[in-house]
């Protein structure tokens, strides 16, 4: 199952990002702070999942369907690879000692998309979602370690929501719980060892029609960015 990386540029995760929210994509699919949290607890998972396994919960949280919802099958499968293609990269960087999230590091983006991009409730979502599908390897942290996943569920779970309702001073503890994050994904890759399962090969797709990135004029003539324009409300 191990396959050589394949490498996304910012370009790739910013057609990631607006493949996600593309309006023919069903309401159930991941946004890409969700996909993230996932990715990252399907990689530290020992069993060395294939991506036939967990792919397809990224677009259908009801069902697991295996495809994305595009009409065009080339969407479909730039979609697939781009997904497949972070998953690697959330591998590489934990083989390389890196356990925070690729979407935190703002300057890859706008300086003021920074909390865009990292949405700390639903990065938690996310890796939780990981965790319930497939919980065979997580049963005996969970009885063991529940502190490794404690910021997950405050800021991702009903009860840690109704938790910080509750505090008076939710914001503190949102802060913290956040600062753990990668913490605490770096002592469950201390625990799991998981293999290096890259999920797919080195390439170059090649694009054969225009698209839309969240970065580009929207179409609508306005003169704003996509993402700040009729790409805020897509889906």
């Amino acid at each position: 199952m191990t396959a050589e990386r394949y490498t996304l540029s910012e370009e790739d995760l910013l057609d990631l990002d607006a493949l996600l929210t593309h309006p023919e994509m069903e309401e159930g699919t991941m946004d890409i702070a969700e996909l993230d949290g996932y990715l990252t607890a399907i990689a530290l998972n020992p069993d060395g999942l294939a991506p036939e396994q967990w792919l397809g919960w990224v677009w259908d949280s009801v069902e697991g369907r295996r495809e994305p919802g595009f009409e065009d099958s080339r969407l479909a499968d730039l979609t697939a690879v781009l997904v497949q293609g972070h998953f690697n990269e959330i591998l590489a960087g934990m083989a390389e000692g890196r356990f925070e999230s690729l979407l935190r590091n703002a300057a890859l983006y706008d300086p003021d998309d920074a909390q865009e991009w990292f949405d700390p409730a639903a990065w938690c979502d996310g890796f939780l979602f990981g965790i319930s599908h497939f919980p065979k390897a997580w049963q005996q942290v969970e009885a063991e370690h529940p502190e490794w996943l404690a910021p997950m569920r405050l800021l991702g779970t009903p009860e840690g929501e109704a938790q910080l309702a509750a505090s008076d001073n939710a914001q503190e503890l949102q802060n913290q719980a956040c600062d753990q994050l990668s913490g605490c994904v770096a002592a469950l890759y201390a625990h799991f060892q998981p293999p290096l399962h890259f999920a797919f090969p080195a390439q170059t797709f090649r694009r054969e029609q225009a698209k839309v990135g969240r970065n580009d004029p929207c179409a609508c003539g306005s003169g704003r960015k996509y993402k700040k324009c009729c790409g805020k409300d897509a889906r």
